[in-house]
């Protein structure tokens, strides 16, 4: 049978690729969210939220060409219009507007003020996530571990939030919340290649040797799952509108993503630390069992 050879998944060659190709990405994800405008929801800018059923499919067709408001559907009848903030804002003039095609079931307003303690929470969310994971890796491994998992959840939110200003998907709280299941499942393909480096790892063994058996031994169990999990989203993605449909598109482009920094950032960042790495496994070889 056919044996792949370690060196094929990790040698100076692939390395070097897999590092220029992944600055390539993180440099043209760094333009894209310096200088593509975000497509904020009415629970970041402030604005009004309208629950609405259309008289019928022309008022729906005519309202939509009319109007610069968002309309999202949720469960026909039922309509979801958003009127940002940033519209000329009189919710008299606006809720007129839309009785002429259908009616109102509820409204609410979204004011400027609950924006910015949203967008306090939302940061607060993703900053103490990553300050978990690190103590998770830390106490499960050690700290250039850490530091390794920090990186790759840096780069997978980096890229995800340039695909969503790129893809001018609305940011909203699904956003975030989609950004936080993504740190979460980067972890786990970073965990799976962490504790098969350690496991292979001795003090007799190469370090770049290692790092290629454990990405071989790892990469199909990987893919594996990845691919399932894509499948079981796609449905999703192709029947739904509106906030879950950006949902699963977050999702499924980080999961990609997240497989492909696993081996180009999670085990590729441990290489410079290989020295400090096998002297804290000597040392941890010194202790009473």
């Amino acid at each position: 049978m056919f044996q792949l050879n370690d060196k094929v998944f990790f040698s100076a060659r692939s390395a070097h690729f897999v590092i220029f190709f992944t600055l390539i990405l993180l440099f043209i994800a760094l333009f894209a969210i310096f200088f593509v405008p975000l497509n904020k929801s009415v629970e970041f800018t402030g604005g009004a939220i309208f629950d609405v059923i259309f008289f019928d499919d022309t008022n729906i067709k005519s309202f939509t060409e009319s109007s610069k408001y968002e309309i999202v559907s949720v469960n026909d009848p039922h309509y979801i219009i958003k009127v940002s903030s940033s519209h000329p804002f009189d919710i008299t003039a606006i809720s007129n507007d839309i009785l002429q095609f259908a009616k109102i079931e509820s409204s609410s307003i979204v004011a400027p003020s609950m924006t910015t303690s949203l967008i306090k929470k939302s940061l607060f969310a993703v900053i103490f996530s990553v300050i978990v994971v690190f103590i998770y890796i830390f106490l499960r491994f050690n700290v250039y571990y850490s530091l390794g998992a920090i990186m790759t959840i840096i780069h997978d939110t980096i890229l995800s939030f340039a695909f969503v200003k790129i893809t001018h998907i609305e940011f909203s709280i699904s956003t975030i919340a989609a950004l936080l299941t993504l740190i979460g499942y980067s972890i786990n393909d970073t965990v799976i290649i962490y504790d098969k480096i350690r496991s292979n790892l001795t003090l007799k063994s190469d370090f770049t040797d290692v790092i290629g058996k454990s990405i071989k031994d790892t990469l199909p169990r990987t893919i594996g799952t990845s691919l399932t999990t894509i499948l079981a989203i796609l449905p999703v993605i192709f029947f739904t509108t509106g906030s879950i449909q950006d949902f699963c598109k977050i999702v499924v482009f980080g999961i990609i993503i997240g497989t492909f920094s696993s081996i180009s950032v999670s085990a590729l960042f441990l290489v410079p630390f290989k020295d400090k790495i096998i002297n804290i496994l000597k040392f941890r070889k010194t202790l009473p069992q």
